[in-house]
């Protein structure tokens, strides 16, 4: 229907589709499954953790939901304004780091709230904010090996390099729409879409 987010657990790809999350054989590209989000309005991206749960946010209910390994897709948790646009699990803090979008309005025009990144424990839930100054409209969330983060700002066309304090500096002006991207470190590269243009840009990291 509208798939954005993705994440693969071994040999299944997890896409964030509207309500539900789709699990996919990636050797037959079959959809294996289809788990409903009850009450979600519009999941949008998706991580897993190293116990084999699958988190996929909502970014219009502040919600966050957790595929378990039972096949259940209940609410995890909800927090007023996160509007968890991207979803990244940090193995070294053992918590999601979310990309906050602020808040929504009607369609997606930029908000009156721009967001920051906040950290939720898995275990204990706990949330904090890293840097209370909101920076964006934010997208996508990747580690960069080194503690921080590559983040995107959908409607400020930025690319942010974002430290677990919270401090931050502007890596690139790549254009209003920069999305959910992808990093490969081996080859010093960032992969980011923009939407509003209909393109993929590559871009060096070091």
């Amino acid at each position: 229907n509208a798939p954005k987010g993705l994440t693969i657990v071994k040999d299944k790809l997890y896409a964030a589709d509207v309500d539900e999350l789709v699990e996919i054989d990636i050797t037959s590209g079959k959809v294996l499954n289809k788990y409903l989000a009850h009450g979600a309005v519009c999941l949008n991206d998706v991580t897993h953790d190293n116990y084999g749960n699958v988190y996929t946010g909502d970014t219009y209910t502040d919600s966050i939901y957790r595929l378990n390994q039972f096949g259940q897709l209940p609410l995890w948790f909800y927090s007023p304004q996160l509007a968890p646009n991207g979803l990244h699990y940090d193995n070294e803090r053992d918590s999601i780091v979310v990309g906050s979008w602020g808040a929504v309005m009607e369609g997606w025009g930029t908000p009156k709230l721009q967001g920051n990144l906040k950290d939720i424990n898995i275990h204990s839930k706990e949330i904090k904010d890293l840097g209370r100054k909101p920076i964006g409209n934010l997208d996508g969330v990747e580690s960069n090996g080194d503690g921080a983060y590559y983040v995107t700002d959908w409607s400020g066309g930025m690319l942010y390099l974002v430290k677990s304090n919270g401090k931050y500096k502007v890596l690139n002006e790549v254009g209003k729409g920069a999305a959910d991207h992808e990093v490969i470190l081996e080859k010093d590269m960032i992969i980011i879409p923009i939407m509003t243009e209909g393109k993929v840009m590559a871009l060096k990291i070091k």
